[in-house]
């Protein structure tokens, strides 16, 4: 949860900066889309650092009985949306407190 907040910051000037420089490289240069795979890669690559904590952490409450499985199937998919999984990460750090 605390790494999620703590990125945040980040993806909104990722997201800004690699817009402007793919809008700007593109119609200026044409180049611009070349590098838009990188930038995928790079957003990608941040967002499965902070997944990758919070399924183990599900994964646990599993394996400890703290959690059902239809409930947990549900925090593992909605982790892999953006902006849905800040909510389930302060859910998860809240039930992972409670052991």
């Amino acid at each position: 949860m605390i790494n999620k907040f703590i990125q945040i910051p980040y993806f909104v000037m990722f997201f800004v900066f690699s817009a402007l420089f793919v809008f700007f490289g593109t119609f200026f240069f044409g180049i611009g889309v070349l590098f838009l795979p990188v930038f995928v890669l790079i957003d990608f690559g941040v967002f499965l650092s902070t997944l990758i904590p919070e399924e183990l952490c599900t994964l646990k409450l599993i394996m400890l009985r703290r959690m059902s499985g239809i409930r947990a199937l549900r925090y593992l998919v909605g982790n892999a949306i953006y902006i849905v999984d800040i909510i389930l990460s302060v859910k998860i750090y809240d039930e992972y407190k409670k052991l």
